[in-house]
């Protein structure tokens, strides 16, 4: 599924996510990990999640760089190799779903300082 990312206050450390995931599955190569949320993963598919990761912060910096908007870059950048399903989630008493546009959006207000309310997050 696509992520779920906490861009709130306190919210995301994308660099530290992607460290910490790429950290577990290559310390523990043969380990089931229980995440909170979603499947049952292999370290294999703790590594594909920071591969997906490193792949939209690189794809919205560069769009970023090429002077391209939050909403071009959501519309442009293609993360459809990665197979990914929307994941419907209640945060803040709004209904979200995650996806590749607002994986995008969310990774775009990061990297530029700005975060909407979570209510933007409905598509």
């Amino acid at each position: 599924y696509y992520p779920m990312m906490d861009i709130g206050e306190g919210g995301i450390d994308l660099d530290g996510l992607i460290a910490a995931v790429t950290s577990l599955a290559d310390k523990y190569p043969d380990a089931i990990f229980i995440p909170g949320h979603g499947p049952v993963a292999s370290a294999r598919d703790l590594q594909r999640y920071a591969a997906f990761l490193e792949a939209l912060r690189n794809a919205v910096a560069q769009a970023a760089k090429a002077g391209k908007t939050e909403a071009q870059a959501a519309q442009e950048v293609d993360l459809t190799a990665f197979n990914l399903e929307p994941l419907p989630t209640f945060h803040d008493n709004h209904l979200c779903w995650s996806g590749s546009a607002i994986d995008v959006q969310w990774v775009y207000q990061l990297e530029a300082g700005t975060r909407l309310p979570r209510e933007h997050c409905t598509f």
